[in-house]
């Protein structure tokens, strides 16, 4: 049996020819150049960006007053108790500015601050030391003529007005009487240092008064008829 056998040829007869199969190219380094070119550039671009949004970001942030370390109720507050801290412009708080760091120092804590909290006026009470229109008065108190527990520097107090020991004895043994008013306030104050102990049971305490009420609490305190009531912190 013969074998049937298919030739394909093109009109002359002949074989095709082989198809040209499409070859991929790599780009030659001159071709490269330019892509590398562009890339670089958007590099460049996005660092820029960046470095605009932290720059903006940066300018919109204060330096303001923080506090070093906790500030107990009523201590003076010092250079060693403030540090700078930089805070968003549009914050919720308005803490002091770092430039008023001369004007923060002397001043008085209201309530006990906390290390690392942003310092505010409302914060901030009197200054411990005398002002245009103060005096300070220094008092020798005896026994309980002082506050139960004592007095600290920047500790608000009222002066008032009591009998003196001579008078208190002539009231006990039936002796005529005094007029003093008893109980009266004298003034309101505070405390410019820490008291110091004197000779016995007495102490003595320096007391920040206004002008017009210094005279008589230094003439007060001359005759023995003074006693000190510390008040709690300003609210």
């Amino acid at each position: 049996m013969a074998r049937a056998t298919t030739t394909t040829a093109n009109g002359n007869g002949q074989a095709p020819a082989t198809l040209d199969r499409p070859r991929l190219e790599l780009p030659n380094e001159r071709q490269r150049r330019p892509l590398r070119a562009v890339a670089l550039l958007i590099v460049a671009g996005a660092c820029a960006g960046g470095f605009a949004v932290l720059f903006t970001q940066a300018g919109d942030r204060e330096s303001v007053l923080a506090l070093a370390r906790t500030v107990r109720a009523g201590t003076v507050i010092t250079a060693e108790d403030l540090t700078v801290a930089r805070v968003s412009a549009d914050s919720k708080v308005q803490p002091l500015p770092s430039s008023a760091r001369s004007r923060v120092e002397g001043r008085t804590a209201n309530y006990t601050l906390v290390e690392g909290t942003l310092l505010t006026q409302a914060q901030l009470g009197a200054p411990v030391g005398p002002g245009p229109d103060e005096s300070v008065v220094g008092l020798l108190l005896k026994g309980t003529r002082v506050a139960p527990g004592g007095l600290r520097q920047g500790d608000r107090v009222e002066i008032i007005l009591t009998v003196s020991a001579t008078e208190g004895a002539r009231a006990d043994s039936g002796s005529a009487g005094t007029s003093t008013p008893l109980g009266r306030v004298l003034a309101e104050g505070r405390v410019l240092a820490d008291p110091t102990k004197g000779t016995g049971d007495s102490m003595v305490v320096s007391v920040v008064v206004s002008d017009a009420l210094a005279p008589a609490v230094a003439g007060a305190a001359a005759s023995d008829r003074i006693a000190l009531v510390r008040l709690g912190s300003t609210p």
